[in-house]
């Protein structure tokens, strides 16, 4: 199958619309969904998988059902100028359509029928994978700031990402009312994904990860609620919300103690609650937290995690520095410190006054 073979199924579609049906108003909507979908996979198969495309007038950013429909505050870097700008983008490629938009033209449609919001919801699906696989192409920015006119050139990848995020949040508010949960609670982890590494919007990650843990607990699935959990555990203490983190890392701990398959992890929970407690400088809370992890688990007192946060406690509560050093030191000549623990150690050294150089 070719392009051209798509553009003829987007043909049938419009025809379909714009016709009489004898069977009323749904068979339509259906018979024309079914065949944007058509057009949608044809073009997938000729990797025309969806550009961003804006209309020749001077319109603000508006596309309809390809990017939010209010996208007017963003960053651009302009030489040694940063502004926020609010504008409008002028047309710098042909317009034509690509297999997002037709699977968004096809859940529209699905929407419409009665019985066919689960297709509503895949199509929906479909339309973001492709934005999000798509190349950018160039386009240009009309913009105004403090009574000055610019015209940049920038790439569109943002907006493609945009786009596949609005497509995805329609699917999860059609699988939340058909009662989908674990489909919609994939979802909410597909765009808490996108949020943080595409996007690097971590508030926008967590709450999409807690949205996910949210939905897998109403699904009844233990592991997929622990698992995303801990995803915004993590987050949440880069973010600074260690209280949040917190709660998080023991509850997951919780869940876990009592787990023949997820017990073992239960120190490294305790560990990183512990720091979090750490990055709060309140050593009273701190030493509180480690005895009732002590009480949770009975082993952990022997572990060498238990070991660890006993030490740079006293190390806190002294003003020991250098000395909070060659206890991070030896703990990582033991046991390897990832990313995250390194960062949070070394804001707990920071608190205490030195400079941020662990090793």
């Amino acid at each position: 199958m070719s392009e051209q073979q798509a553009q003829e199924y987007m043909q049938q579609a419009e025809k379909k619309l714009n016709g009489w049906s004898f069977f009323g108003g749904n068979n339509k909507y259906e018979d024309a969904a079914d065949l944007y979908a058509k057009a949608g996979n044809t073009f997938k198969l000729a990797q025309r998988l969806g550009r961003t495309h804006f209309d020749h007038n001077t319109r603000n950013i508006s596309r309809e059902v390809t990017i939010p429909k209010v996208h007017q505050v963003s960053q651009w870097k302009f030489g040694d100028y940063i502004s926020t700008w609010t504008g409008i983008l002028l047309e710098s490629t042909d317009d034509r359509v690509d297999a997002g938009d037709a699977f968004m033209k096809a859940a529209e449609l699905h929407k419409k029928v009665a019985d066919a919001r689960f297709e509503a919801s895949r199509d929906y699906e479909n339309a973001s994978k492709c934005y999000k696989k798509s190349k950018p192409e160039g386009w240009w920015i009309h913009t105004f700031e403090d009574d000055m006119d610019f015209l940049l050139y920038g790439m569109n990848s943002d907006l493609l990402i945009l786009a596949a995020v609005t497509a995805i949040k329609e699917a999860i508010a059609i699988d939340k009312e058909m009662a989908n949960f674990r489909i919609a609670a994939k979802h909410h982890s597909e765009v808490a994904e996108i949020y943080e590494n595409d996007l690097v919007d971590l508030p926008g990650a967590l709450e999409n990860w807690d949205n996910a843990a949210q939905l897998y607990l109403a699904d009844d699935s233990p592991a997929m609620v622990s698992k995303c959990t801990l995803k915004a555990a993590h987050l949440a203490a880069v973010l600074g919300q260690y209280d949040n983190a917190i709660e998080k890392f023991e509850s997951v701990a919780a869940a876990s103690v009592d787990n023949q398959l997820t017990k073992w992890s239960v120190k490294e929970y305790f560990l990183k609650a512990g720091l979090c407690h750490l990055c709060t400088m309140d050593t009273v809370r701190v030493r509180q937290a480690i005895e009732k992890y002590c009480n949770m688990d009975v082993t952990f007192e022997s572990t060498r995690e238990h070991e660890f946060l006993q030490d740079i406690v006293e190390c806190v509560e002294n003003d020991e520095v250098d000395l909070f050093t060659q206890k991070v030191y030896a703990y990582d000549e033991k046991t390897k410190l990832d990313n995250w623990k390194t960062s949070i150690l070394l804001k707990i050294k920071k608190s205490m006054g030195e400079e941020p150089s662990l090793m």
